[in-house]
């Protein structure tokens, strides 16, 4: 939001949310079935952006801090669809609550008593997936045969940690279930991928990979100066040390050969990825350099011996992409 992106290092923004604000926020994560961190509804700080959100206020009544206002005559605005009870917290709030509050005094302070107690639990619960992700990741994947390892729920916790870790969004009961039936359950072979809104996941050697939703592979080849080329649809970007003209990025086609430094011949491009263990869905999407209408090189994994000693090395930069393969005597990585 725009706070997200106003915020900096080292900001810190106060809002006035009070007792009530927190006591909405807890009945409406319980109505839409939420688990120990969605019931502990509002931290007092939290970060936000590049810096911190704190809401000092959660202890007080709006009572209070009305009183408060009109004592120092301080001015406020009213948001007007504050009072549209067809949307559910302000129907929480004008309905429910006064219904809640004539049966039982102080309902607002029990409600945020109970946040806090799943504040507690939500915070054992992330201690508990700390220690099961230092058995279970490697190099921002998850393992699959440690993951078997766990029990059920353990599993699920340890899934919305690491995706949390990585910025990503949850998904919901249903879906986190599906993760684990469809993901853990499938063959060696089998390379499954299950999406939700802003996210997937997908498997390959006997690990779980977390990502944003992947940009669509190059359509078409796209001539290139040596410059700093961004590809269309967030593929990343290309740069080159040195210097070389005439040269042309190409998507996979399939049945391309490339000779890479220490082979006695050129091998098909596919089995050299497979043997480097690229993930299939970068497979598709790596950029592949041309020069002279042959494949002269693909960015970070190989240049063809035609070239080893030419001086010139292509980069490529995606936010998708950290892959990177062991430099040994038949590899020019970049």
């Amino acid at each position: 939001g725009v706070f997200t992106e106003l915020l900096g290092a080292g900001d810190g923004l106060l809002t006035a949310h009070h007792r009530e604000d927190q006591a909405e926020t807890l009945l409406l994560q319980l109505l839409r079935g939420g688990g120990a961190h969605g019931l502990a509804a509002m931290p007092e700080s939290r970060p936000l952006g590049r810096g911190m959100l704190h809401r000092p206020l959660l202890g007080l009544g709006r009572d209070q801090l009305a009183a408060y206002a009109e004592h120092h005559s301080l001015e406020w605005l009213d948001d007007p669809s504050n009072f549209d009870t067809g949307l559910e917290r302000n129907w929480l709030r004008h309905e429910l609550l006064p219904r809640l509050r004539e049966r039982r005094a102080g309902i607002d302070t029990v409600l945020a008593r109970s946040a806090e107690h799943f504040a507690e639990a939500a915070g054992l619960l992330d201690e508990l997936a700390e220690q099961d992700l230092e058995r279970c990741v490697v190099d921002d994947a998850l393992l699959i045969d440690s993951l078997r390892a766990l029990s059920g729920a353990r599993q699920r916790n340890l899934l919305r940690l690491w995706l949390r870790r990585l910025g990503l969004p949850l998904p919901d009961h249903r879906r986190l279930h599906q993760v684990l039936d469809e993901l853990c359950t499938a063959g060696e072979d089998a390379e499954p991928r299950v999406a939700w809104s802003g996210a997937e996941l997908r498997r390959y050697r006997g690990r779980l990979y977390a990502m944003a939703p992947l940009p669509e592979p190059l359509a078409a080849p796209i001539a290139w100066d040596g410059g700093e080329l961004e590809l269309p649809g967030g593929l990343g970007v290309l740069s080159l040390e040195g210097e070389v003209s005439g040269l042309e990025v190409r998507p996979r086609v399939g049945g391309e050969r490339l000779h890479p430094v220490g082979r006695d011949r050129s091998r098909d491009l596919k089995r050299l990825m497979q043997e480097a263990g690229v993930p299939p869905w970068l497979r598709e999407r790596w950029p592949l350099i041309y020069l002279d209408g042959g494949l002269a090189a693909l960015p970070g994994l190989w240049i063809d011996r035609r070239y080893a000693d030419s001086g010139w090395i292509p980069r490529w930069r995606a936010e998708f992409h950290q892959f990177a393969i062991e430099k040994d005597g038949e590899n020019n990585d970049n």
